[in-house]
Order: C-alpha cells, then structure tokens, then sequence
C-alpha cells in the first residue's frame, strides 16, 4: 500500500511540473524536424536545446505515460518553453509538415500523385498543383526531384513554388558556366528531361548527352522514344509504357522523330546527375545508341554499326 502511495505521489509531481510549464507572453515558434532515424532520445535533446522543454528527462516521462508507440517524422511546431506534457501532446499527433520525396524523371501529373498522397489532396486540389503552370518554360521540367518538408495544408500553387526555387537554388552554381558555354538554362532542362528517361544508370548520362549534342549539331532528329511517351500521355499502362511503330508518327512539336531539334519545354523533371551530364558532356563520336536488356547503354558511330548493335544485344 506505501509502494502504490509513493506512485501516485511521483505521478502527481511529475503532472504539477508538467503543467507548470507555463509559455512566455509571445513564445518564439520552434519548429522541430523529426527525422526516420531520430531516437527519442535524440528528440528529447533537441526540445531541450531549443528550450521547448526544461530538461529532456520530463519528455521522455511525459511520452511514456501518453503510452504512443512512436512519433511520426515530419515537421511540427512548437513554441519556447511551452513544457514537456504540451509538447508530447503536439508530436503524438500528426506531423504539420510532411517529408516528401519525388524522384527523378517524373512529369508533373505523377508529381502530383505522390504530393497529393502524403498531403491528403483531393483530385481538384492535385488538379490545382498540375494547372499552377501551364504554358511557357513552366509547364514541366522545373519541379526538382529532391525531398522536401511541406505543411499539410499547403496548396498545388505553393507546392510547385517550393520545387521551383529549389530548382533555381540547385541551377545557381551554374550560371557562370553556362554563360561561358552560351547555353540556355531552358535548353539544359529539355535535354537533361530527355538524359533522365533515357539513361537508367547516372554514370551513363554524360555519355546520352554526348551523343545527344552530336546529333544536335549535325542537324539530326533526334529519334528519343521518351519525346514520343510524353506525347502519347496515360497509354492505360502508364505514362512510360513502351512505344509502338504507330505511335511515331503522332504529328507534335513534342514527336522527335518526325521534328528536328528539342522538344518545345522538357518532357520530365531531371535531376543534378541529368543536369550535369548536359553541362558536362562525354566526349564522343558515337551518333546511335540502343538499351539491352539491363537498360545498359550501347553506341556507335555508324548507322551500319547501329545495326550491328542491334544484331547483338536485342535479336534472340
């Protein structure tokens, strides 16, 4: 019976300090990133830090008396000194802002998706983020495939302003260069957007986009399937299922085959390595290149080895 008295003392002392942790007047927002791999030691260390809480024994007692089985990564926030029961109470909820990742070579409907997914949009409110830009050098290429921490309430347009600064962040250590090169930073997104779907291995990129400026430069077409899926859109297997004979013949400035030159924007969002492999070309003297079955790259210079190439890596 003095065991089980003594428990409740403790109990009731560790509440009374809990809600003594009274915030200031006007507290400064704290904005706390919980990463996947954060313990909640390491959490308990941060709130201390940032003077959330006192010390981070009380989190770790206040967390365990809630009895949650774990703490979402995300974003929340928090105010200063605003004590260690409020705090648990805030993190055992769902995280205000959310880690989203988008990879690589995605147009901006599947971007959507998988914002919409993590936020919890609606098809209007995804509709909302693909329709934020539509024409001009916007209308594809500039949402940068990266990881981002977004508010759970943001909207499609303030999403797509988010991936376009970091774009603008991430192409600013370039502009010298690309001055040097007098090349176009809108040139760089369409032949990095084409790099991105053709080359499945980031180490062959610059060698795509060696060939690819070859051919440019000879007044060739460029002849890239991805120009044609871009066109053909949701084919009921996807935005990238293969291309079919019939489809090359689709009339759009977008349709490599049948028009010289780059497509009229980008066709997908590259990444750093895409980008990069356009700045950085290898130098090359091939003009042709097919995938094998691994996706590995394979050029040549001559159209009758091209032929060969074939003969060897896609006939049984």
């Amino acid at each position: 019976m003095k065991e089980a008295s003594t428990i409740i003392v403790l109990l009731g002392v560790l509440v009374l300090l809990f809600a003594l942790s009274i915030p200031p007047d006007e507290p400064e927002l704290i904005l706390l990133v919980v990463r996947e791999d954060m313990s909640l030691g390491d959490i308990g260390r941060t709130l201390q830090d940032t003077s959330v809480i006192g010390h981070r024994f009380l989190f770790t007692a206040a967390f365990w008396l809630h009895s949650p089985t774990s703490i979402e990564s995300g974003g929340y926030r928090l105010t200063e000194r605003m004590g260690a029961w409020r705090a648990v109470k805030v993190l055992i909820g769902d995280a205000q802002l959310r880690w989203v990742t988008v990879p690589e070579g995605l147009r901006k409907e599947e971007v959507a998706e998988i914002v919409g997914t993590v936020l919890e949009w609606t098809v209007v409110q995804q509709e909302g983020f693909i329709a934020a830009y539509q024409s001009g050098v916007y209308a594809e290429g500039v949402y940068f495939p990266d990881t981002y921490l977004i508010p759970h309430d943001a909207t499609g347009g303030e999403v797509a302003e988010r991936m376009i600064a970091q774009l603008n962040e991430v192409l600013e250590p370039y502009t010298e260069e690309l001055l040097v090169q007098n090349i176009k930073w809108t040139t760089v997104l369409k032949l990095a957007s084409l790099i991105q779907r053709e080359a499945a291995y980031d180490e062959e990129m610059s060698l795509v986009a060696g060939i690819l400026w070859n051919r440019l430069l000879q007044d060739m077409r460029l002849q890239v399937d991805a120009t044609v899926q871009y066109v053909r859109g949701d084919s009921g297997d996807g935005w990238w299922a293969p291309i079919h004979i019939k489809d090359k013949n689709i009339d759009s400035p977008y349709n490599t085959y049948l028009y010289k030159g780059l497509p009229p924007a980008p066709i997908a969002n590259p990444g750093l390595a895409a980008i990069e492999a356009v700045i950085y070309p290898e130098e090359t003297n091939c003009l042709y290149y097919i995938h094998d079955d691994n996706r590995r790259i394979h050029c040549s210079a001559t159209y009758k080895e091209h032929i060969r190439n074939i003969e060897r890596y896609l006939k049984d």
